[in-house]
């Protein structure tokens, strides 16, 4: 089973549209549960802000391969995520991915994780990370069965 912890609700139309696209194509090949933690109000600092977010996401990562989306972790090409990917899923593992909010991610769950992933030297917001890793994940699964979507 993958896992996406993602902070708080998407609120562009565009992005839920395309995260449902993706959804229900992977979810053909195996479960994926998106979930949506609580965010701290506008007026938290930035140190209480991660603190909140940080109790929130250890709630669903347990008992997992945990990846953490970080501007500045590992970079893959689509074929090496594929191998990668599916050497997790052979392994029997449950997979967690976290994407921060705006003030990125707690450095006690960095640390807890198996990996940092980048998914580019720039910066998305929260919303488009969730887009662009939901495209990248079906993209390894195609790649994986040998099907022509990468082409």
């Amino acid at each position: 089973m993958i896992k996406i912890i993602i902070p708080g609700k998407i609120n562009l139309e565009f992005v839920r549209e395309g995260v449902g696209y993706y959804y229900k194509k992977i979810n053909k090949f195996m479960k994926i549960n998106l979930i949506h933690t609580k965010t701290p109000d506008s007026y938290t600092s930035s140190k209480e802000k991660l603190r909140k977010e940080k109790i929130e996401i250890e709630k669903h990562i347990e008992n997992s391969y945990l990846i953490v989306l970080d501007e500045k972790g590992k970079e893959y090409s689509s074929i090496e995520f594929s191998k990668k990917f599916k050497f997790l899923i052979q392994s029997n593992k449950n997979i967690s991915f976290v994407i921060g909010g705006d003030e990125g991610v707690d450095e006690d769950i960095k640390e807890k994780a198996d990996e940092i992933l980048s998914l580019s030297k720039n910066t998305f917001t929260h919303e488009l990370s969730l887009l662009i890793l939901m495209e990248v994940i079906y993209r390894s699964l195609m790649i994986s069965k040998n099907y022509p979507y990468h082409k």
